[in-house]
């Protein structure tokens, strides 16, 4: 089974969105979904604090890496460029293999330049329609609020099949 570790925009988007509580179930089908302890602490809206609790322990499993995969130099130059939570999302992905879901552009590059498997939101989303996992009606463009992303790829990840 591979892995899927998500990073803090990414458990947003699925978060505030309960629409695509049946992709999350889907997706653990074939995937096992992880998340870090840095990317969940940066969930600190206080007034959602239960909500995202129920919502992790519902779908994830919280993971730390065992160590750094990184070398020193490369380890200072990810905290100049992407938060400590994409930090460790890239970590753990690396430390298992696992694909990281990311949607901002700077996360996104250091994942590329790192070589590693990375998709993001609308990925997971592109696959979920190639997949008829999700109807028409249950599209991004139907649900009358578009995602909200800070990439600004036009590209579509997709996992592999």
């Amino acid at each position: 089974m591979d892995l899927l570790v998500f990073d803090t925009s990414a458990l947003l988007n699925f978060g505030h969105r309960g629409e695509l509580a049946p992709l999350l179930k889907k997706l653990s089908g074939e995937y096992k979904l992880l998340t870090t302890p840095g990317a969940r602490d940066e969930l600190t809206d206080p007034k959602r604090k239960e909500y995202y609790a129920d919502f992790l322990g519902r779908h994830f499993t919280v993971q730390s890496a065992a160590g750094s995969p990184f070398s020193l130099a490369t380890f200072a130059r990810l905290t100049r460029t992407i938060d400590p939570g994409e930090i460790t999302v890239m970590t753990l992905a690396k430390e298992i293999n696992g694909m990281a879901v990311l949607d901002e552009t700077a996360a996104r590059g250091e994942a590329k330049a790192l070589d590693l498997r990375f998709t993001g939101t609308l990925g997971l989303l592109h696959q979920a329609l190639q997949r008829k996992w999700l109807g028409v009606l249950a599209s991004p463009m139907t649900m009358g609020r578009p995602l909200t992303t800070n990439t600004t790829s036009n590209r579509f990840s997709t996992l592999p099949a």
